[in-house]
């Protein structure tokens, strides 16, 4: 839902007793916007309480006016209250309308956007831009829709929430992000940024920062630490089943060195029993595999919380696998039988 290239993100929280009303917030956000575009290698700056990924952001129940709705049964929404240029330094889709711009402000109609997955789920699909949305009990809170934007993903296996976009001209809050889009290597901005957010409060603290594909990263910790487990756990396994596959078909081919033997001394030609072999043993690693893929087909969707981009019954993996245990298979059938070949149908009777 947005363009993790070259995206550098920092946070800081303004503090209550030195910033108390709207207007000081906004001329510290006014200011360091313009410090932060002024940096060499920037591209755009964007301001946000809740980035992708940041586990940050806050909720709010909305009703459509008009809707019948009782308060307590509203549904509830994820919000995040953006500058105007956040969508374009973040590569989110304006799908429908228009974004927030510089005279959406504290004396204008407060406007909102909405992300996809809100429009589907609580106003129908329908067309919403122009609509008002009241987002209190009294209902005289209220905000006009103005665009639609798409939906952007927060964690790496859940689908996107609803979301409601507040502009921060509107709305300032004490806990900001930065998202800056840069032309190189967004750490190697990291200095500047935070220098550009002392220049403007020098008492400022300034944390998180690191470009986003690091917060992604921190956030599928848990799901990439059980992926590690699984895998480790996988290739054991196909070790294990490899050697034991191994084992039970070459042994199979040994019980039958002396029938090989007797069909040599008979005038069987090596080609025949080498192919006699072979077709034996692929009819065992045939049904044996059939039967291992219903199986773990079946157990995949235990796996299915742990990944992403990628569906449980993922056709090459369970390909790979086949091919894997087949190559096993057919090698340990054909090495041993190689052996008999190679042996003195004589010697082989009289053992």
């Amino acid at each position: 839902g947005f363009d993790d290239e070259q995206l550098l993100t920092l946070e800081f929280r303004l503090p209550q007793n030195r910033y108390e009303d709207d207007a000081e917030r906004l001329v510290f956000f006014d200011r360091l916007h313009e410090e932060l575009e002024a940096l060499a290698g920037v591209e755009a700056v964007g301001f946000a309480s809740d980035l992708p990924f940041s586990g940050n952001g806050g909720a709010m129940r909305i009703i459509p006016a008009g809707s019948d709705l009782e308060w307590e049964d509203a549904p509830i929404v994820r919000t995040n209250t953006v500058s105007p240029g956040y969508r374009e330094t973040m590569g989110i889709e304006l799908l429908e309308g228009r974004d927030f711009d510089a005279g959406d402000g504290p004396e204008t109609p407060l406007v909102i956007l909405v992300s996809r997955s809100a429009v589907e789920r609580f106003f129908g699909g329908r067309d919403v831009v122009g609509s008002v949305v009241c987002a209190s009990p009294d209902r005289r809170l209220s905000g006009t829709v103005i665009g639609v934007v798409s939906d952007v993903q927060t964690t790496l296996t859940d689908p996107p929430e609803p979301y409601v976009y507040e502009s921060y001209r509107q709305s300032p809050t004490l806990f900001m992000s930065v998202a800056i889009r840069t032309a190189g290597e967004p750490m190697a901005l990291a200095p500047a940024g935070r220098d550009a957010v002392w220049r403007v409060d020098p008492d400022q603290p300034v944390w998180e920062v690191m470009p986003i594909r690091e917060r992604m990263a921190g956030s599928a910790s848990r799901e990439r630490f059980n992926a590690v487990l699984v895998v480790v756990f996988a290739a054991t396994a196909l070790l294990l089943a490899s050697l034991g596959l191994y084992g039970v078909m070459a042994h199979s081919v040994r019980q039958r060195e002396r029938e090989l033997g007797v069909r040599l001394a008979l005038g069987a030609s090596p080609q025949a029993v080498m192919r006699a072999v072979l077709t034996r043993g692929l009819s065992l690693l045939v049904t044996g595999l059939l039967a291992g893929l219903a199986v773990g087909w079946w157990l995949a969707t235990l796996l299915e919380s742990m990944l992403f981009g990628v569906s449980e019954n993922d056709p090459l993996t369970f390909g790979a696998a086949l091919v894997l245990l087949a190559g096993v298979g057919l090698l340990s059938s054909w090495l041993p039988a190689r052996r008999v070949l190679g042996l003195d149908p004589v010697r082989t009777l009289g053992g």
